[in-house]
């Protein structure tokens, strides 16, 4: 601030007293992402150290992909309940999906919509509700987290073989 040598000192002081140098846009966004932060991680359900394991699996739950595995967060059934207005369902009930190369499991089923997550998981004979418990009691143990996946895969063929006959 430019102060001028033939104003008297005693409007400068106040102005300068009260001059508070507004935070940038980006500090502003930065602390707004910091507060949604620290609320989601208070919400029941949520943990941070759960996701990364779930990405650590490197095991599609609906095709053999094994790169670009991203958390699920489950949207329709039982996860509604859990969920509000721009609210994503809690991490326990996510499930490891692949989402690279583009037009992979993660985005098709976004693409689908909630209404159709039960059925896309059905055609394989799974239950995403109970794979993504399973994975939440598991939790911290990815060679187990692992074991889960391959188990339901195996349980959704049975599933499978069973209806056809």
């Amino acid at each position: 601030m430019v102060m001028r040598s033939d104003w008297p000192q005693t409007l400068n002081k106040p102005m300068l007293a009260n001059f508070r140098p507004q935070p940038s846009p980006s500090t502003k966004a930065a602390q707004a992402r910091a507060r949604r932060a620290k609320k989601r991680a208070e919400r029941e359900g949520n943990n941070l150290e759960h996701l990364a394991c779930i990405r650590a699996i490197s095991m599609c739950c609906l095709c053999e992909n094994t790169k670009g595995i991203q958390p699920h967060h489950l949207i329709g059934g039982e996860a509604r309940k859990h969920r509000g207005v721009g609210m994503k369902s809690p991490d326990r009930m996510a499930v490891p999906l692949c989402a690279f190369p583009v037009g992979t499991c993660h985005e098709d089923l976004h693409a689908r919509g909630s209404r159709h997550e039960e059925a896309l998981f059905d055609a394989k004979g799974m239950n995403p509700y109970r794979i993504a418990d399973a994975l939440w009691a598991t939790s911290g143990d990815v060679m187990q987290m692992r074991r889960v996946i391959l188990a339901h895969k195996l349980s959704g063929s049975r599933v499978l073989l069973e209806r056809k006959r």
